[in-house]
């Protein structure tokens, strides 16, 4: 059987001299090479596809993301590390955003813990990517179906974390990101594990997370802030087409600082709405009253309800409750 191939990309010659020499023990387990350029290992890599590749980020040409980014667009089912002298939180939740980075390791990092995620990183190929049967064609992770997948969860209107078995965000969607940011209600720690801004509440939080991963069920709890809005969470648990758990859970995250309302323009193109009604629609779905949307779009009281008349006519409602609930439910909003 021949050895995993692992690769190894920094820009700094002496670092790379320095992994060969603390990682001579795993000549006998690992296929190892080493490039000082990214470039040319990309060139590298469609010839000879490596299982893991560690990378550095700040590297001149192309930085190690957009190296990952790459090495996914090019069909590769390499799964790729981060061995990085940055601790910037935006990069980090970039990284695992962008480019589905395995791990993130800040430098100087502990030998035993590098091989450790670089073991991980194999088992993980071997369960991933590895075909078991030619029964169902799925998209191989990397490729342009699974591009496109891993893009749909952007088009979600929620946040989006998911989760490893061992409880650490493998991906974090642009909405969650901003969340996450605020670190208010909910952030993720130094080992990309989610933690909320209060105790009890990461202790619940893991808490919904292991009970949605054990008992293959949806979980879901309210995470407060110093703020006013609170966050909404609710936990999936992700199975196989069997039936059987994975592990992973996929975390939505609702805050109302991130909801988006509906353009009026497609409420003309979904309604057949006029620009007027259009505007009116898109005020009360914020949930205002008719006199608060008219003043928003500086129209009379009684022109809006002349205006609330044919939009209820037109998209077959008879309730301004019944019309907010169509409107939100009809059209994908990002």
């Amino acid at each position: 059987m021949s050895l995993p191939k692992i690769a190894f990309v920094d820009d700094e010659k002496r670092v790379l001299a320095g992994l060969k020499r603390r990682l001579r023990g795993q000549i006998a387990h690992w296929e190892m090479t080493f490039f000082d350029s990214p470039v040319d290992a990309l060139d590298a890599f469609r010839k000879n596809e490596p299982i893991v590749v560690v990378v550095d980020i700040r590297m001149p040409d192309m930085n190690g993301i957009e190296l990952a980014r790459k090495i996914r667009e090019y069909g590769h089912n390499t799964v790729c590390i981060i061995l990085s002298g940055s601790t910037d939180f935006d990069l980090a939740v970039s990284s695992i955003n962008d480019a589905n980075i395995f791990r993130y390791y800040v430098k100087p990092c502990p030998v035993e813990e590098l091989i450790c995620g670089i073991t991980e990183a194999i088992e993980h190929h071997r369960e991933r990517f590895l075909p078991v049967n030619a029964e169902v064609s799925e998209p191989k992770p990397g490729s342009r179906l699974a591009a496109i997948s891993t893009t749909g969860l952007e088009l979600i209107p929620y946040g989006v974390v998911v989760c490893n078995t061992d409880g650490k965000a493998i991906f974090v969607n642009s909405r969650a990101s901003r969340i996450l940011g605020n670190e208010e209600s909910l952030s993720l720690d130094t080992e990309h594990r989610l933690r909320a801004g209060y105790v009890e509440e990461t202790q619940k939080l893991r808490n919904a997370i292991s009970e949605a991963r054990e008992e293959s069920a949806m979980t879901a709890l309210t995470l407060g802030s110093d703020s006013e809005q609170p966050l909404r969470v609710t936990v999936q648990p992700f199975d196989d087409k069997n039936g059987a758990t994975l592990g992973h859970v996929g975390l939505f995250l609702f805050s109302e600082s991130e909801v988006s309302m509906p353009a009026p323009k497609l409420l003309m193109e979904m309604f057949g709405l006029t620009i007027s009604e259009s505007r009116l629609t898109s005020q009360l779905s914020k949930g205002l009253s008719i006199e608060e949307a008219a003043v928003e779009c500086g129209i009379t009281k009684s022109s809006a309800r002349t205006y609330l008349k044919s939009i209820f006519l037109k998209v077959g409602v008879s309730r301004q409750a019944e019309l907010v609930r169509t409107v939100l439910v009809s059209l994908a909003t990002h």
